[in-house]
């Protein structure tokens, strides 16, 4: 499974409230006409910042791909002549120059496996290592970090996302989801050890909301120039 994270803030004119309902109401039942090849299309949007540094997004948006043939059809479709339809309706809402997107590698190291998340409220841990710390030494730490949140936070689920660094280096370099059965316990949300490995860090509470995109797609016509027509 490819998976992809992207972090996409919010223009600058508009509140966070009007950003979720454009998204949720316009901007992703647009894009699913155009893109056919999804796996998994799940938007995570900012509710609180808990601890850490401010977020410099509103949403993080998942993309899973079955193939790599899905993933190719995807960026031929963004050099298209149907792409600025999409890129003008991001630019209602999104601050596109902004936008980053994260290759990840997801584990889901506590709790069963994922499933559909029609609404769902998470926690997330997102961490940048220390200056001149080895990738290797950040991640067995920050696996620490997560062996105390099933207990400390009262969880049914957790995954570890490790970023795929390419030419350039991400903003981030794990991410961290968590799955509360109800409020966590203890009043510090900020997981212990988080500054003994990163340079910076985020926690945040997000509200989860994924597309069925059986129903989804078989319920509403691809659009002229989707991935459907295109060819690996």
């Amino acid at each position: 499974m490819l998976k992809f994270i992207s972090l996409i803030p919010r223009r600058a004119d508009v509140s966070r409230e009007y950003f979720r309902g454009y998204y949720e109401s316009r901007h992703a039942p647009l894009a699913l006409t155009f893109f056919r090849g999804f796996h998994k299309y799940l938007r995570n949007h900012v509710a609180i910042e808990i601890a850490g540094a401010e977020p410099a997004f509103d949403v993080l948006s998942e993309f899973w791909y079955e193939s790599v043939g899905e993933l190719i059809k995807t960026g031929k479709f963004l050099q298209s002549d149907q792409a600025p339809l999409i890129r003008a309706d991001e630019q209602q809402f999104m601050n596109q120059p902004a936008l980053e997107s994260l290759t990840v590698e997801e584990e889901v190291c506590f709790g069963p496996p994922r499933c559909f998340e029609a609404q769902v409220s998470k926690l997330v841990v997102m961490a940048k290592r220390l200056a001149g710390m080895e990738l290797e030494d950040f991640h067995e730490k920050m696996r620490g970090v997560a062996e105390q949140l099933p207990t400390a936070w009262n969880l049914h689920r957790l995954s570890y996302f490790t970023v795929r660094h390419g030419d350039a280096e991400s903003s981030w370099d794990a991410l961290l989801f968590a799955w509360p059965t109800g409020a966590p316990q203890g009043s510090e949300l900020a997981p212990a050890g988080l500054a003994d490995c990163c340079q910076t860090f985020t926690v945040l509470a997000v509200d989860s909301y994924e597309t069925d995109l059986a129903s989804a797609y078989q319920n509403t016509p691809a659009a002229t120039g989707s991935t459907d027509e295109l060819s690996v």
